[in-house]
């Protein structure tokens, strides 16, 4: 018997034990939100969606003035606006450290190996499928926890 890839995927997506499924989603393609937004919600997450790098920041802020965690940033690297994605991932980095952050792309950048690369900080060149978005934020939860 032939198990598709995508069901051994999803076999071994494991959900965080605990703790908050918070994620701000960062895309200014609306389609593309709308999508991304659903896959993650029917995966268990709360999204907070954004369409500027600069609303994202606003809803940062309000989670900080909550005193409560940050969520996993996924944001798309070319943003209209002042601030791209990268920018973005940079502030994050600056305020809370110890946060996740998942990249999207439609090409890998050639200069993105001469940056200091994160552990919580993961890329995904489009397309890609649901499963592997899922899969990465799970992973990214885990991390940020420990």
């Amino acid at each position: 018997m032939v198990v598709p890839a995508a069901i051994r995927t999803a076999a071994r997506i494991r959900r965080p034990d605990s703790g908050r499924m918070e994620v701000l989603l960062v895309e200014d393609e609306v389609l593309i939100s709308m999508t991304l937004a659903e896959e993650l919600a029917d995966a268990g997450f709360d999204v907070t969606e954004a369409s500027t790098a600069e609303a994202a920041m606003a809803a940062l802020a309000a989670t900080a003035e909550a005193a409560l965690p940050p969520p996993i940033l996924v944001t798309d690297m070319n943003l209209g606006g002042d601030m791209d994605g990268l920018a973005l991932v940079a502030e994050l980095r600056r305020r809370w450290p110890e946060a996740g952050a998942v990249v999207t792309t439609t090409r890998y950048p050639l200069d993105l190996d001469m940056r200091r690369r994160d552990p919580r900080e993961v890329w995904l060149v489009k397309p890609f499928g649901p499963l592997r978005l899922t899969a990465t934020v799970y992973q990214l939860m885990d991390r940020s926890r420990h």
